[in-house]
């Protein structure tokens, strides 16, 4: 609704209290919300504006930058960063084959055991410590092995989202997988989850998710569901799934979700309740005749008779059928449209009224006539 500066403008609300709110997810990478004031009733994304009648108001949303992480990942010691591209830095501990891995764990060989000393003689700064001579030992056999410090995570990918039926239910599978396969139970999703049901959206966070296989926009042909929408969140290392409800005539249907080790399954709707169907069309009744009285031109004001002496300047208002082409005359003369400076309508009587300003009048008498020509007529 905004334009390309984050200007946005709404007509024709009516007066009282109303509450905007901002769809975090429209915001430029990088950028968040903010309170403003207590308006924002402590919320960035919502503000209250009081609306009176015939008065402009103004509500503006507050969106600062995401602060980066200062530069402590800079400063890491020359070893760590080394290990991460698996090349050991200069006085690093390097144990020799033997004294890493042997027969059932043990550390064997004089080789290995002077190059466990060796290294641990001379640890570079920040750099992991080598056991002893003898010391270093191997994992028994079937336990997992610790990632090393330092060690580079895969981003995990969004797959793209299924959706299926159950009976009169739909389902919303979405799974994540971590550099090509699936997230093991360690590094399992934490996905949240939100229904507004206001708006009928279900929000879906999943952190750690920096890549996508779905589309930005997908319609759905689904009885429950209209379309889903995706959003990367780069500032927040985040992935964020929108799925949006179709209305019924009682309203949205019911959300439910289950988280699974790998992203998350929404259940909407009922498997055993069909979804009710959006409300027929309503038949379009056929407009009454207008009376004949709709139809008869009225001079409102000034009342016959009526004499003015403070200026040669009145103002008219007129009344006429509401498809009417109105005509003011004075004196036999018209008078220009640019003298109308206020139009009212009331649709339920089929009535206009129209205001002149600064009509001029001669002194003396004065003749007031209003001629419309109305629909299907050829003569006012």
């Amino acid at each position: 609704l905004t334009d390309r500066e984050g200007k946005y403008h709404f007509s024709g609300i009516k007066p009282g209290m109303r509450v905007l709110r901002l769809d975090e997810t429209t915001l430029p990478p990088g950028m968040k919300p903010a309170v403003v004031d207590s308006q924002n009733a402590l919320n960035p994304l919502s503000r209250m504006v009081e609306l009176r009648y015939g008065t402009p108001h103004k509500a503006n949303f507050r969106v600062l930058p995401v602060k980066k992480e200062g530069a402590g990942a800079a400063g890491a010691p020359a070893a760590e960063a080394a290990a991460l591209d698996g090349t050991p830095a200069a006085g690093a501990a390097s144990p020799a084959a033997g004294a890493a891995s042997g027969a059932a764990g043990a550390a064997s060989g004089a080789a290995g055991a002077a190059s466990g000393a060796a290294g641990a003689a001379s640890p570079a700064a920040g750099a992991a410590f080598a056991p002893a001579a003898g010391a270093a030992f191997a994992p028994a056999a079937g336990a997992a092995s610790a990632p090393a410090a330092g060690a580079v995570v895969p981003a995990e990918v969004l797959k793209p989202v299924r959706v299926s039926m159950v009976g009169a239910a739909s389902l919303v599978k979405i799974e994540c997988a971590a550099a090509g396969e699936a997230l093991s139970s360690e590094a399992a999703l934490a996905a949240e989850v939100s229904f507004d049901e206001a708006s009928g959206i279900v929000h879906i966070m999943l952190p750690g998710v920096r890549s996508s296989e779905q589309p930005d926009r997908q319609p759905l042909d689904d009885p429950n569901i209209a379309s889903l929408r995706c959003y990367l969140d780069d500032a927040e290392g985040r992935a964020k799934v929108q799925v949006r409800l179709r209305k019924r005539t009682s309203g949205y249907p019911t959300v439910s979700h289950e988280l699974t080790s790998n992203g998350v399954v929404i259940t909407v709707g009922a498997p055993d309740r069909a979804p009710d169907f959006d409300p027929m069309p309503l038949t379009k009744q056929p407009a009454s005749a207008p009376s004949l009285h709709e139809f008869e031109p009225l001079i409102l004001s000034p009342e016959p008779g009526e004499a003015f002496i403070s200026g040669g300047q009145i103002t008219v208002k007129t009344a006429f059928f509401l498809a009417g082409q109105p005509t003011l005359y004075v004196n036999g003369e018209a008078v220009p449209e640019d003298r109308v400076g206020q139009r009212g309508v009331d649709v339920a009587a089929r009535r206009m009224s129209l205001l002149y300003y600064g009509v001029n009048l001669i002194p003396g008498e004065n003749t007031l006539r209003l001629e419309v020509l109305n629909p299907g007529e050829s003569a006012p």
